[in-house]
């Protein structure tokens, strides 16, 4: 008797302990997967820059004609960029205050953007009209940004990713008068950071072929576009958003700049026009979720067959489209305003649903519990958000048949 109510025990004993240990294991996986969270804010409307530079723009070699072409073909990738020292815009002190690192998995633009000169005057030191055509072929660009910061802070920064050669053109209508173009592709960022992170963002743009900016230097509102915009032609993409850590909390933006400015010569006159592009500024909001599907959509029941185990990251990015021009009023006669906005565009873009995968260090297209057999929160499994009561129930089931093996030997 004895001998069979010790089994008895040591089988309860065993069901028990083997039902505890499996039990807080299954909680641990049942703690919340930390998702990347991420809120990025619209820029201004309008251009970011305002003014004309004070250096002389001069052409590098002599004109040979009233037209000219510029490859833009050029890139960097997988590398480093300086390091930028910031200033904490959210205080009033101007003293640095942290540095960003930036890289690029892939800063690159293609294609070529040909100027034409056409309607030039001149009369008594004023520049009286002038035409300048922008026409772009092939045209676009990719910008995956790396970003790095171990300062807690809000930063407004900008980094000039690529210059051309200034090329020269010669104004008809005007004799012995030319420009030099000068181009330059930056960007401009805003950062607001709660915790030390890495991540990356970004996007693409393309124009097509025989898109046009049609500038009149001294009547700014006769000025027009064609295929800049997403309207008439403009495709944008976003680059997928990854952070190194569980649960950052910042706002980012990044505007793509290209900026033209013409430096004309005309007898003893010297004067500049330009154009801004925010080509695009891109903006995401990225906000973590429970209790939603695939596509992350609310649902009440977390066992149904499309729930998403666990926590999801839902990422909505949109981005803003602005063109500007500017003139020197000292030496153009300007009929209107001295700058003018060209075209201003916002638009959605598509959204995405993913998990947090950490034993890749990543965030993944979400699946849901009965098609997930990925690695969410390091194991791999049906999904982590319901395997605690999985384990749970199993472990009851091992205990109620240790014991009724306990009963039957007694």
């Amino acid at each position: 008797m004895h001998t069979t109510f010790g089994a008895t025990f040591l089988a309860v004993a065993y069901g028990l302990a083997l039902f505890i240990e499996n039990a807080a294991s299954a909680s641990l996986q049942g703690e919340p997967i930390l998702i990347p969270h991420v809120v990025a804010r619209q820029a201004p409307t309008g251009t970011s820059s305002e003014s004309l530079p004070a250096t002389t723009i001069s052409p590098t070699t002599s004109p040979t004609g009233a037209s000219v072409n510029i490859s833009v073909a050029t890139s960097i990738v997988n590398k480093p960029l300086p390091t930028i020292t910031v200033f904490d815009s959210s205080s009033n002190s101007h003293q640095a205050s942290g540095s960003i690192d930036l890289s690029c998995a892939n800063c690159s633009t293609f294609g070529t953007l040909g100027f034409t000169a056409d309607d030039f005057s001149y009369d008594n030191g004023t520049i009286t009209g002038g035409i300048i055509e922008m026409e772009a072929n092939g045209f676009g660009g990719i910008f995956e940004v790396g970003i790095t910061s171990a300062d807690l802070a809000r930063y407004t920064f900008s980094h000039l990713f690529f210059s051309y050669p200034i090329v020269g053109i010669g104004l008809p209508g005007i004799p012995g008068a030319n420009a030099g173009i000068s181009l330059e592709i930056g960007g401009d960022f805003d950062i607001e950071l709660d915790d030390s992170i890495e991540f990356t963002f970004g996007g693409s743009f393309t124009v097509p072929d025989g898109a046009i900016i049609t500038f009149d230097t001294t009547d700014l509102g006769n000025s027009s576009q064609h295929g800049f915009t997403p309207s008439t032609g403009l495709q944008l993409s976003p680059v997928p958003f990854q952070a190194n850590l569980s649960s950052p909390t910042l706002t980012a933006s990044l505007a793509i700049q290209p900026r033209l400015i013409l430096g004309i010569h005309a007898e003893a006159v010297y004067a500049e026009a330009g154009i801004d592009f925010d080509l695009p500024r891109l903006s995401v909001e990225v906000t973590r979720l429970t209790n939603v599907d695939v596509n992350c959509n609310t649902i009440n029941n977390t066992n149904h067959a499309t729930a998403v185990p666990g926590n999801a990251t839902n990422v909505i990015p949109s981005a803003e489209v602005d063109i500007g021009l500017l003139a020197d009023a000292g030496a153009f006669d300007i009929k209107n305003a001295t700058s003018t906005q060209l075209a201003s565009a916002m638009m959605t873009l598509p959204t995405a649903c993913l998990l947090f995968d950490s034993a890749a260090h990543s965030l993944e297209p979400a699946t849901s519990a009965t098609t997930s057999s990925g690695t969410i929160g390091g194991k791999k499994g049906n999904g982590a958000a319901g395997s605690f009561d999985v384990h749970v129930w199993g472990m009851m089931w091992v205990l109620g048949f240790s014991m009724l093996c306990g009963m039957i030997m007694i």
